[in-house]
């Protein structure tokens, strides 16, 4: 039949185990930027709780090795005192004989061998009995002693149980009552082991995401629109350069708005603050669209002519004013000039044969 308190101890052992493993676990997600202020906090309170149930079952099992250990050394140190008595007995009788044997060698008038040797038999005898009766004398004491001891330590061990709030009666019910609560915080232990494996399964679905938490995700919506807002405002980029960082921006941050859509009210609050920045940016971004369409057609018109940089700037120039004064888009217009430098014309003249063109194609 197993010791159901062995059984205790041993799942006691377990669980600490595990909550060293969900400690572990807990870390890991502090590093990935997950709340688990919660997580900690129920940990310790399952810590406590397995330590408190552990040194509780320690003591009950200290009490019970002691207390036994305490009767074995009374009773041991019984016997040796009932063998001492004993002993000053035998010695006290073996000593008498000596006596009446010597008294009557004293009154014989011829001592013969044989007296004598009886003689010296019973006082050998007596010798013995007395380094018997010291010997057991001293046994006896070296037991009184343990015994005291034995019985200081379980005196000690029934005031730590009453600190506890043991008692030092009814073992087995107290023991049971043990089991039940390591039962109910084993419980509890696997709902937050599952709570936090649920956690990191989440973290790690963000992670897959590019997105490893809200806070994560909150924090470069914050760096991507202090990046856009320092190069907006500093004034050295150009049309396409402005139009390329507002459409980067604009994406990225509608991306990870859209990662925060489980987060709570204010992370939910804080994620629609940012968005009016980015609402702000949409105009810029209208505004710039047809920049970027002109520079991807300018990159068609480069490809059909040769000329220097300064030669395709000012051509740049030139079509962007054709579209204002044809009414066309300027993307048109240097579609117009492409087909120009597919026909050979020259870079010098494609200014001229793209007015007449573009003209030709309102008439």
């Amino acid at each position: 039949m197993s010791d159901p308190n062995l059984k205790l101890a041993l799942e006691i052992a377990l669980q600490t185990s595990n909550l060293k493993d969900l400690a572990s676990l807990t870390q890991e997600l502090k590093a990935l930027g997950v709340d688990v202020s919660g997580l900690s906090e129920k940990s310790e309170h399952l810590n406590d709780t397995f330590n408190t149930l552990e040194t509780k079952q320690g003591l009950i099992d200290l009490f019970r090795e002691q207390k036994t250990a305490v009767v074995e050394a009374n009773t041991a140190w019984k016997d040796a005192q009932d063998n001492t008595k004993n002993l000053a007995k035998e010695w006290q009788a073996a000593a008498d004989k000596a006596d009446e044997l010597k008294e009557a060698m004293e009154a014989s008038d011829e001592v013969t061998k044989e007296q004598k040797a009886e003689y010296q038999a019973a006082a050998k005898e007596v010798e013995n009995y007395a380094k018997a009766h010291a010997k057991s004398a001293t046994e006896a004491a070296k037991l009184k002693d343990e015994h005291t001891n034995l019985n200081g330590q379980l005196s000690e061990t029934r005031q730590a149980m009453a600190d506890t709030g043991l008692s030092t009666t009814d073992l087995a019910a107290q023991s049971a009552e043990l089991r039940e609560q390591s039962a109910a915080a084993t419980e509890s232990l696997n709902e937050l082991t599952a709570e936090a494996e649920n956690l990191n399964a989440i973290a790690q679905a963000k992670i897959t995401l590019g997105i490893e938490t809200d806070d994560a995700a909150l924090a470069q919506i914050e760096e991507i629109n202090q990046a856009y807002e320092l190069l907006r405002d500093s004034g050295t980029l150009s049309s396409t350069e402005l139009a390329a960082a507002t459409e980067i921006h604009t994406q990225r941050v509608q991306e990870l708005e859209d990662s925060l859509s489980g987060a709570t009210d204010e992370t939910t609050d804080f994620a629609t603050e940012l968005g009016k920045v980015t609402a702000a940016a949409g105009g810029l971004t209208v505004a710039v669209k047809a920049a970027m369409d002109f520079e991807a057609a300018m990159a068609g018109v480069k490809k059909t002519v040769d000329g220097s940089p300064e030669q395709i700037k000012a051509l740049s120039s030139e079509i962007q004013q054709l579209s204002i004064d044809l009414g066309l888009s300027s993307e048109a217009v240097a579609d117009i000039a492409a087909q120009g430098g597919q026909l050979g014309i020259p870079i010098e003249q494609l200014g001229q044969f793209t007015e007449m063109a573009g003209k030709m194609s309102i008439a």
